[in-house]
């Protein structure tokens, strides 16, 4: 299990300019129904030493998007809109595209339809360089290269010149007298724009200062700073301290770290009843990562009695909430009747829902249910479709099972060189079968 599922892309402290600590040179912006095309322009990107983002990849399995999304692009230098009617229709890449625009993040459009920008795309994109990459995009992604690769470069330029002017200016501006400097207001609130624009130190001392004043959300970070060791030196003791104050003014997401602390023994002894006392408090405000966690400790009984019937209620409420390991855990429930009547066509609900946002298990799952026809119609094509998602990800039981499709022919055509390479994958991980196959 991971810890702070809520933040989970962490800010590498920095300058709006400085461009060393930028975690990508891309942020990737699509509609999930072009994924095919997007991840190709990333994989052709990443292979040119272009750093990029994204979504399906990088936010990890089971995170909230919302607070993703917005800390990645303050992390790129740029942001590619691989653009489509799709791209039109999509409502969440209207929010990225007004993001970028608001911090005046360089647009890149590459079209890879014939189609017209509108609404929010046609006041944004309309003015900005595009490219027009249809009705074959996969032949373009050179050009895109070069044209990234320029962009990039021009970028890097202009904000060195920016920096020596801001450099130059700083010369010429005379020390402020000291009763001036008195006039300089403390913080009063703590502000996350303010908060991610500061170098390592200032943002330790500008949440420490407002930590100490019993800002919860700056206890929170504070906290945070001293887990990783972000502008002063880790220290596990303080983690907890300031996470357990934050938690106490009834900050649930202080409440559900201080819960992860204690369930995995991080910078304090595992305690499992203190660990289900706060994702309890944070599961009574609704937050979904807790009633996933608090299901978690029912199912393996972990500071409660184990009662399955109970996991399936947190669970339940969680995977409605659109919790990815909660739709996957909930599936299994259904498949198996655990603190539940078993119910196979209920689980390949769960199981898609979960298959959609990427996750691996639930993918490995869903092919399986195909496979055998639990659930759902036997349809041996599409458990080979659900099993390649699930193997390219790593998934070594749905590469020794992609494995065995190719080896006999089953929902795709034999093909025993295929079959070789998926066994070899899966072995690779120690599978036993699939070792077997491989004589390892």
């Amino acid at each position: 299990m991971e810890l702070f599922p809520i933040w989970p892309i962490f800010v590498a402290y920095h300058s709006k300019n400085n461009l060393a600590s930028m975690r990508y040179d891309v942020f990737i912006s699509y509609s999930s129904k072009d994924q095919k095309v997007a991840e190709g322009v990333c994989a052709y990107l990443e292979q040119h030493g272009i750093r990029c983002f994204i979504a399906y990849r990088d936010i990890p399995k089971g995170k909230d998007w919302a607070e993703v999304i917005p800390l990645a692009l303050r992390e790129s230098r740029m942001m590619l809109a691989v653009f489509s009617e799709n791209f039109n229709l999509s409502k969440q890449v209207d929010r990225e595209i007004s993001i970028a625009a608001k911090r005046q993040i360089p647009i890149l459009t590459f079209r890879i339809t014939d189609d017209e920008f509108r609404g929010t795309k046609e006041y944004y994109l309309t003015p900005l360089n595009w490219i027009d990459a249809f009705p074959e995009p996969e032949k373009c992604f050179g050009e895109l290269c070069r044209n990234v690769q320029a962009l990039l470069a021009a970028e890097k330029e202009r904000t060195i010149h920016n920096s020596a002017s801001r450099e130059q200016a700083h010369e010429n501006v005379q020390e402020p007298l000291q009763s001036e400097k008195e006039e300089t207001k403390s913080p009063e609130v703590f502000d996350l724009d303010t908060f991610v624009d500061l170098e390592e130190a200032e943002a330790f001392a500008y949440c420490r200062q407002l930590a100490e004043k019993g800002d919860k959300v700056a206890q929170l970070w504070l906290g945070r700073l001293y887990y990783d060791g972000s502008g002063i030196m880790k220290n596990y003791a303080e983690t907890i301290r300031w996470w357990t104050k934050a938690a106490e003014q009834g900050y649930e997401y202080a409440q559900r770290n201080l819960a992860d602390c204690y369930l995995e023994g991080k910078g304090t002894l595992i305690n499992y009843a203190k660990a289900v006392y706060w994702y309890r408090k944070a599961a009574e405000q609704g937050n979904h990562d807790s009633l996933y966690k608090l299901g978690y400790c029912y199912y393996h009984g972990y500071g409660v009695e184990q009662d399955y019937a109970e996991a399936v209620q947190y669970w339940t409420q969680a995977a409605e909430q659109g919790h990815v390991l909660a739709q996957n855990s909930l599936g299994k429930c259904y498949f198996k009747g655990q603190g539940v009547r078993l119910n196979e066509t209920e689980a390949v609900r769960w199981f898609r829902e979960a298959a959609k946002k990427n996750l691996s298990d639930a993918q490995f799952n869903l092919g399986w249910c195909y496979n055998w026809g639990r659930g759902i119609g036997e349809d041996r094509a599409e458990a080979v479709r659900w099993y390649r998602k699930a193997a390219e990800q790593g998934h070594a039981e749905a590469q020794y099972r992609l494995a065995n499709c190719y080896d006999w022919g089953e929902g795709v055509r034999q093909d025993r060189a295929e079959a070789v390479k998926w066994y070899r994958k899966a072995a690779a991980q120690g599978h036993a079968g699939a070792l077997k196959n491989v004589g390892g």
